[in-house]
């Protein structure tokens, strides 16, 4: 038997403990006074709405039986990060105004006859609320993102389709970001995804200026060797004073013409200071 909710004591019907209990073959089988009398109101109340109007408040009945609070947060989930990216909302502001959102997705789901029951129907509330907890421990998980983990794995998928793209790394941000986002399944919160973002561009600063340290670091331990070869050519061509266009054209003619500018510009000190003590002795 279907349990009823008695608006008078805002509780389970008695039944047969309660006066306004008719009792039809036994003491619970029968049928309650006063819900005999709101049902012949609600027929005849309902004789004033129009048939499209009968016909979404029979939806909306029939709804409110058969959702699962499960699927409406779920469904509602998305529906607010569909919002949070068209109006830049952080979780902080979704967190503020959650019952909102979700009356607001209930609404445009079913209609505004939702709001009616609302008010009225304690099993709705009940289901309301379920779903509302459901939708805070989904948000927190959304909160738990491991961003540095997410990071690591982007610029990974980044310097790939870089390369097969041929576009630099910072181009690529832009390019590939949302993509890579979205097939994770990461947050529509548009903090976490600058966030994100600016973390990348940091990690690729560092490692550019890792790399570049490097090259100079390997570069240095040439010097030594390129200054007496810079310097031959530099006799070679009669020059008894070098330019940075000379010391460009002999590093392209030894096709070393990607040497960092600070490798270039100690070889341009460094060589002169051999010719100009040559010239003296001389």
């Amino acid at each position: 038997m279907n349990v009823m909710w008695c608006p008078l004591i805002n509780g389970e019907c008695k039944t047969s403990e309660c006066i306004m209990w008719i009792a039809r073959d036994g003491e619970n089988n029968g049928n309650c006074l006063i819900a005999e009398v709101l049902t012949t109101c609600v027929n005849q109340s309902t004789s004033n709405f129009a048939p499209e109007e009968l016909d979404n408040i029979k939806k909306t009945l029939q709804f409110i039986q058969e959702f699962e609070p499960d699927d409406l947060a779920e469904e509602t989930l998305e529906f607010i990060k569909q919002r949070m990216i068209r109006y830049q909302l952080s979780l902080d502001d979704i967190k503020e105004m959650l019952l909102e959102e979700l009356l607001t997705y209930l609404k445009q789901k079913i209609g505004l006859e939702i709001m009616m029951f609302l008010e009225e129907d304690p099993e709705l509330q009940l289901k309301i609320k379920e779903t509302l907890v459901i939708l805070r421990r989904k948000l927190r998980d959304i909160e738990e993102i491991d961003i540095d983990n997410i990071v690591e794995e982007f610029l990974q998928y980044l310097k790939e389709k870089a390369q097969s793209n041929r576009l630099s790394l910072h181009e690529g941000i832009s390019i590939y970001l949302d993509e890579f986002l979205e097939q994770q399944g990461v947050s529509e919160d548009y903090r976490i995804r600058r966030m994100i973002r600016e973390k990348v561009r940091i990690r690729l600063r560092e490692e550019e200026k890792r790399l570049e340290q490097e090259k100079i670091a390997k570069e240095k331990e040439m010097i030594p060797e390129l200054v007496e070869k810079l310097v031959e050519w530099a006799r070679e061509n009669n020059l008894n004073r070098l330019r940075k266009t000379d010391v460009d054209a002999f590093l392209i003619e030894y096709e070393l013409s990607d040497l960092h500018y600070l490798t270039k510009d100690a070889l341009w000190r460094l060589a002169n200071a051999k010719l100009k003590t040559h010239c003296q002795k001389r």
